[in-house]
């Protein structure tokens, strides 16, 4: 499976096959990372929460949650694991709260057991 390196402009460096090739082997130039356009452009109001969640069974809970969540503006990363029972969170908290991301995990019918957050990231 290739494996990309790279940095928000460029491409750095790919592993295929077990060979490492720097950009410069790619046709002696760095090949300019494609821009998302979801990407946020302002990180200075990302916070990181991470909710405990109940009644995740397997990996299909863990696409559903993620799922209704990063459908919502606002949101933007995920990682669910039904495992440890939590969701990762990263939002922009001048756009999304909390509480609504707690909502969106309940109406997708799970149980939210509490969250913990981290300051503002930038």
């Amino acid at each position: 499976m290739p494996i990309l390196v790279f940095n928000r402009n460029f491409i750095l460096h790919a592993n295929v096959n077990n060979a490492t090739l720097n950009a410069d082997d790619i046709n002696e130039r760095k090949t300019p990372f494609p821009e998302r356009a979801d990407m946020a452009e302002d990180l200075t109001q990302d916070q990181l929460a991470i909710i405990r969640i109940e009644g995740m069974h397997c990996h299909k809970c863990e696409q559903a949650i993620q799922r209704a969540l990063t459908r919502e503006d606002g949101v933007n990363e995920v990682e669910v694991d039904f495992l440890s029972g939590q969701a990762s969170v990263l939002f922009d908290a001048g756009k999304i709260q909390i509480a609504r991301l707690i909502q969106i995990i309940q109406e997708t019918g799970y149980t939210t057991q509490g969250f913990s957050k981290s300051g503002t990231h930038g």
